[in-house]
């Protein structure tokens, strides 16, 4: 998961907003393209929780705070993030739902894409596994860890796989020689890359610890 900065909301939907008897059920098809179109730009074109590579034809927009327990936000753009399918076409296997489809419409405990403290609260583990801080107190970690793994479903086996794979990738675009002391200008370098790269969650921790580690 990675921290989403939102852009200014579409004019279209604005405009909608505004007009008498707006509902997000009966929005015009114009104006959810552009919405779909602007979630898809500030995201990287990656799914708001497991980060895997979207598109305006196999994404959906997701309430963060659902329409069925909060209806005065089902037009707010703030609460609104573009993710995948979550495995309802059994892309991920059978009977494996991830992300918004695993989510239904639960209200998440602590991690929210959008708030920063939330995305740094979180660690991956060499096995690709994300989780909770254990600085954290015990029951915020318990939280977490149980928004992250039971409600989004993110530690799914295919996840982890894929945040091992992009940090080897990531490795092997670095020359050999400088494998074990690698530069400043080639860590930045990556983690630029890696803002648009899906599951690149491992190797952005990896690389932010030994950018660290130059400084």
């Amino acid at each position: 998961m990675k921290l989403i900065h939102k852009n200014p909301e579409p004019k279209s939907l604005l405009q909608y907003r505004l007009s008498p008897n707006s509902c997000y059920r009966d929005m015009p098809g114009t104006t959810k393209k552009e919405l779909k179109e602007s979630l898809l730009e500030e995201q990287n074109f990656l799914c708001a929780y497991c980060t895997s590579k979207i598109n305006i034809n196999n994404m959906k927009v997701e309430h963060y705070k659902s329409q069925k327990k909060a209806k005065n936000l089902a037009l707010n753009y703030n609460n609104m993030l573009a993710v995948c399918r979550g495995g309802e076409d059994n892309n991920y296997g059978p009977n494996c739902l991830t992300c918004d489809t695993s989510k239904k419409s639960i209200h998440l405990a602590i991690i929210d894409p959008l708030n920063n403290v939330s995305i740094n609260s979180l660690v991956v583990s060499n096995e690709g596994e994300i989780g909770a801080l254990e600085t954290l107190p015990i029951t915020v970690q318990k939280e977490i860890n149980n928004d992250i793994a039971n409600i989004l479903n993110l530690n799914i086996e295919l996840f982890k796989e894929n945040r091992k794979k992009t940090y080897k990738v990531i490795l092997r675009s670095f020359p050999k020689k400088d494998n074990k002391t690698l530069k400043k200008k080639d860590i930045n370098k990556a983690l630029s890359i890696l803002k648009n790269t899906p599951f690149s969650e491992l190797a952005e921790k990896k690389l932010l610890k030994k950018l660290k580690r130059t400084c």
